[in-house]
């Protein structure tokens, strides 16, 4: 009996200290890992679950799901089809009440998820950025549009129409850039419709970053004077600096 513990502790005993070695000479291979699946990638961890940004989890769900292209569906189709493989607990469950018939676009889904599971503090706090929107002083009018948007992809269920999103940016930067503005659309903004609003901001936002692309062919050549003026002579004073240095 005594010779039998002995020889057990001389066994355990190798056991411990020869773990790395008996290790090394095991030949036999391990099966291969097999690779995550959707629903893997796309779920955050059982602890990091319950307090998750339900807008972090849509942006890591498209970042996964806008490279899957499945039986040539629409990136739209992709993305509902496989949305209820990125859910689970009470997320799932809240997909699996809503009506199949009710889940025909993207756009929608996203603004009820995000209205359900979004904080609605939050919301309320980013909501409000949007409405009291405002250049900063000297702040370039590229920056203050892209600030502009950045509020609103914060909270794209906002629930504000178009037309007043339009609105707000117009209204809200500075007197010289909303004549400029004006300007480029020939003093006709008010009377267009949300989408060409919209468009034309951007058109505007364009051509001011880049003077020397082609302009817009609604504009006549009075509007297109009028418009790159300013920022045409900043161009020529600083020329003009640069002629003064050339060493002869």
């Amino acid at each position: 009996m005594h010779s039998h513990q002995n020889e057990s502790l001389s066994i355990a005993g190798r056991n411990l200290f020869d773990d790395e070695a008996s290790s090394s000479n095991d030949t036999r291979t391990k099966p291969p890992t097999p690779p995550k699946t959707l629903h893997e990638h796309s779920c955050p961890n059982s602890s990091e679950s319950k307090n998750e940004d339900p807008l972090c989890h849509i942006k890591h769900y498209l970042s996964i799901v806008d490279n899957i292209r499945a039986d040539g569906a629409t990136k739209d189709t992709s993305r509902l089809r496989f949305f209820h493989f990125s859910l689970t607990g009470k997320k799932a469950e809240w997909l699996d009440r809503i009506p199949p018939t009710q889940i025909t676009m993207w756009d929608k889904l996203v603004s009820r998820f995000l209205d359900h599971f979004f904080l609605v503090g939050r919301t309320s706090t980013l909501r409000d950025l949007i409405l009291r929107f405002k250049q900063g002083d000297d702040e370039p009018i590229k920056s203050a549009w892209i600030h502009f948007q950045d509020l609103i992809k914060q909270v794209p269920h906002h629930g504000i129409q178009k037309w007043l999103l339009v609105q707000i940016f117009h209204d809200n930067i500075s007197q010289t850039d909303r004549r400029k503005l004006n300007q480029f659309t020939q003093f006709r903004f008010s009377s267009l419709t949300k989408e060409e609003g919209w468009n034309r901001i951007k058109e505007y936002i364009q051509y001011q970053d880049d003077l020397w692309d082609e302009p817009s062919p609604s504009m006549n050549i009075s509007s297109i004077s009028e418009a790159m003026h300013p920022t045409l002579k900043g161009h020529l004073k600083r020329a003009c600096k640069k002629i003064c240095w050339i060493p002869y």
